[in-house]
């Protein structure tokens, strides 16, 4: 879920949202003279957007990850 606040709210806020952010899979878009600006997220679900482009940024990986998929179905 995302919670949408201007920047003067989230600077209010932030201590919050932070903990909002932290404890669950909320996200915070903080947005300035109406447009979205930045996005607050936990450091777990940065990691793992990370690691998704990691492992999508592969050609190797990728590659292989096919190969399982054709190996898996097959075996259906």
């Amino acid at each position: 879920m995302s919670i949408i606040k201007s920047v003067s709210k989230f600077q209010k806020e932030i201590f919050k949202l932070l903990e909002d952010v932290c404890s669950g899979d909320e996200l915070v878009i903080v947005t300035k003279k109406g447009k979205d600006a930045a996005v607050l997220i936990g450091y777990d679900e940065y990691r793992s957007l990370i690691a998704t482009i990691e492992v999508l940024s592969s050609p190797e990986l990728m590659e292989s990850i096919r190969e399982s998929e054709k190996e898996v179905i097959g075996q259906e």
